[in-house]
Parts: C-alpha cells; sequence; structure tokens
C-alpha cells in the first residue's frame, strides 16, 4: 500500500501509513520503500518522513542497488543531502560517484572523474539515454548546468518509463514551467 501511495504522491496517505506502522524498509517486488520514493519521483518530506521511521539508505533492492546510489541516478541532490545530515556515509563508486558529484553540481569532482574516464559521458549516455531528462525531472538546475557542460546531449530521449519515453529534458524542463529552469 505504501508504494501504490508512492505513485499517486498521496502525503496524507504515505503520512497516515508510516505513523500506524507501515515498515520502512519492507520490500515489495524487490524494491525497499525509498526506492519507491525516488523512482516516484516523490518530494523530500517522504525521505524526511521515511528516515524519521527506521527507513536504512544502505539497504540495497532485489538488484544490489544501494537508495543512496538510485538518488544519484535520479538527480536527486536533495535525497543525498539528507542521508548526509542523517549521519549516512555515502560512499559510491565508478559512474555512481560520478553522478552523485554531478547531482550535488560538485564542478572539480564531476570534472575530474570525467578527465579519468574520457569515455564516461558517451558511455553513460548510451547506457541511459534520458538521464540528463531523469536530472531536468527532478528540477535540479545546477546538475543539469554541469552536465552540458561536461557534454551531455539536451536531445537524447527517455527510453524508460515507457509513459515518458521521447521526453527529452528540454520537454521535461518546459512541462514543469519553472522559473529554475530560465538561468540553464
Amino acid at each position: 500500500m505504501l508504494a501504490r501511495k508512492f505513485n499517486w504522491h498521496d502525503d496524507e496517505g504515505v503520512h497516515w501509513l508510516l505513523e500506524h506502522g507501515a515498515d520502512a524498509n519492507w520490500p515489495l517486488w524487490g524494491s525497499r520503500p525509498l526506492h519507491w520514493a525516488l523512482r516516484q519521483g516523490t518530494p523530500i518530506h517522504y525521505f524526511e518522513w521515511l528516515a524519521d521511521h527506521g527507513a536504512d539508505p544502505l539497504l540495497p533492492d532485489k538488484n544490489g542497488t544501494l537508495p543512496v546510489a538510485d538518488a544519484a541516478r535520479h538527480g536527486r541532490a536533495d535525497v543525498l543531502e539528507l542521508f548526509e545530515k542523517r549521519g549516512v556515509v555515502i560512499a559510491l563508486e565508478g559512474d555512481d560517484a560520478f553522478l552523485a558529484a554531478c547531482a550535488k553540481a560538485n564542478q572539480s569532482e564531476a570534472r575530474k572523474l570525467a578527465e579519468a574516464d574520457p569515455s564516461l559521458v558517451e558511455r553513460m549516455q548510451s547506457q541511459n539515454p534520458g538521464l540528463l531528462a531523469d536530472f531536468a525531472g527532478a528540477g535540479n538546475t545546477a546538475a543539469v548546468r554541469l552536465m552540458l557542460d561536461l557534454g551531455f546531449d539536451p536531445g537524447m530521449p527517455r527510453v524508460k518509463p515507457e509513459w515518458d519515453a521521447g521526453e527529452t529534458a528540454l520537454h521535461i524542463a518546459a512541462a514543469q514551467a519553472d522559473s529554475r529552469w530560465l538561468n540553464c
């Protein structure tokens, strides 16, 4: 039920379920509530509530993906910052370390990692063409700006999820119609 409430961004339902004993770490179809919340693009207060109810950002899903890595992959600097404020040590490696640096708009770290692996941006885009769109969907303008500077192609469309297939970062930014995007 908790996962469904994330799908609908049902604040009252999420809060009620957590207050009435829903397990903040219970795996459903191989994903834990933090994974569900990240994949549904829920607001930061969902993560605060989950953390308040014992959600562990270091528990993997069925594929071994940690919520901290998922937060980096979705450009959720706000979630990474929340985890760090709650004492979680974020020790990501490889592509996930690069994505975390981008998400946090840490230019020096992102550039260092990109320079160490000149094929990094091209490889990451070929593996996930909609990566820049995902970061745009998170509303992370600083990360999008950095990723554009690093050579990410703004015209690369999303492949997944199916209902967003074909959307580019520009589509996402326009759909959000948010003033944050005016300076990107």
